[in-house]
């Protein structure tokens, strides 16, 4: 059972579905908006992405486990690619 399902179980009552997308490890905006089309049919429920992120460098040494050295379908890891990325 996932949570959205074991929240209506509870009857718990809410007005929209919030999710995060990181693209660097969740996938194209191709398979963010068919998982949104999914959710929302499912639960007839307004979808708010409110959450996503990319990395502005490839200097990961003071973080662990963050992302690895591979751009994201060609957006470098800077300010710029940054950008670009969340206006695709």
């Amino acid at each position: 059972m996932n949570v959205g399902d074991s929240i209506l179980e509870r009857q718990v009552s809410f007005d929209s579905i919030e999710v995060a997308d990181y693209p660097y490890w969740h996938g194209t905006l191709e398979d963010l908006q068919n998982n949104l089309n999914d959710i929302s049919a499912r639960y007839n429920k307004d979808m708010v992405v409110v959450e996503t992120a990319y990395a502005f460098t490839a200097d990961n040494s003071n973080v662990e486990d963050t992302i690895g050295v591979e751009e994201y379908r060609g957006y470098p890891f800077t300010p710029e690619g940054l950008k670009c990325m969340l206006q695709m």
